[in-house]
């Protein structure tokens, strides 16, 4: 009797599980039936820069190459700018994250890519980071962040972002886009 039971509720307990995911495809087949296209907010624009510089935190200046706008949700955005540190085995990746309305947001985003949508922007920054990664990518060691007092700004073609951290080091990234 007891299998008769489990038998019986299991299709409900299957339904269940899978209804999330009905939701999704439905939503991907046909985007205008949802309501919110979640994917219109969340997407990254790349970009390499023949003139790019970046300041890291303890004070090492170089070039970098690979700029990254990363638009995380509808009012998060990050600026990655990718380059070589001061030891030649790893890349640093010097990050600076900006919360504001999502009208001030620079990227127009559909289905994970994403444009800039304005020659004139500027944002408040609310954190930086700064990580190593390997020749292939891979993270080597966990990134430092700290909450910091900055901005970030686009004009006449260039990006270019300044952060103060508490102890009064300068983190700084300018890039020609």
């Amino acid at each position: 009797m007891e299998s008769v039971a489990l038998a019986c509720a299991s299709p409900t307990v299957t339904i269940d599980r899978l209804l999330p995911l009905l939701v999704l495809a439905i939503s991907l087949i046909a985007p205008g039936a949802a309501a919110a296209q979640p994917l219109s907010a969340v997407g990254r624009f790349k970009t390499f820069s023949s003139t790019c510089r970046y300041t890291l935190s303890e004070g090492h200046e170089g070039p970098c190459g690979l700029v990254e706008l990363t638009r995380r949700g509808p009012s998060v955005l990050s600026l990655r700018f990718t380059g070589s540190g001061p030891d030649d085995s790893a890349n640093h990746q010097l990050t600076f994250v900006v919360i504001g309305p999502a009208k001030t947001i620079p990227l127009h985003c559909e289905g994970g890519r994403c444009q800039l949508s304005a020659s004139e922007w500027r944002g408040e920054v609310s954190s930086a980071s700064e990580g190593r990664v390997d020749p292939i990518g891979l993270a080597m060691g966990v990134p430092q962040a700290w909450p910091v007092q900055g901005s970030c700004q686009i004009q006449r073609g260039k990006l270019q972002c300044e952060a103060l951290l508490q102890d009064g080091a300068k983190l700084r990234a300018v890039a020609a886009l």
